[in-house]
């Protein structure tokens, strides 16, 4: 925590500053791609199901921004799931076959199979994860 209090004062000083453009900062939608379009919360922080601390995004994360870490929030139990990849269109088709085909690879998926999704066609799978389920892109990193 206090690694985490010394990186907010630091953001908190660079705002102040006028050293950083909070315009730009945050999870941004393409607008275009189902991903952005179905699952993604655009956000400039997130809160912690988990443990309610906030975190502020500090750079500009979209789809196409390689090496993600991201949190994904099941918003019926209330509960958070942190990853990190290269590619999260890839990484996110993964949990969503997982998930439809009821594999257990990671936490995600193997919670998800207490709930109630409609699994008869891709639309209606869709349709019901958006419901429970959203996507934010956290940091980058290299």
């Amino acid at each position: 925590s206090h690694t985490l209090d010394r990186s907010k004062q630091w953001y908190q000083r660079r705002v102040r500053e006028g050293e950083e453009d909070l315009s730009n900062l945050g999870c941004i939608s393409c607008g275009r791609c189902k991903l952005c379009k179905t699952f993604l919360r655009p956000a400039t922080s997130v809160t912690s199901y988990n443990t309610t601390a906030s975190f502020p995004i500090r750079s500009t994360l979209t789809c196409a921004t390689p090496y993600h870490i991201y949190i994904i929030r099941d918003t019926v139990c209330g509960l958070d799931y942190i990853g990190h990849t290269e590619d999260i269109k890839a990484r996110w088709a993964n949990h969503k076959s997982h998930i439809k085909r009821y594999v257990k690879s990671c936490e995600l998926a193997t919670h998800m199979q207490s709930h109630t999704l409609d699994r008869s066609s891709l639309a209606l799978f869709d349709r019901d994860l958006s419901c429970q389920l959203e996507l934010i892109f956290i940091e980058q990193v290299l």
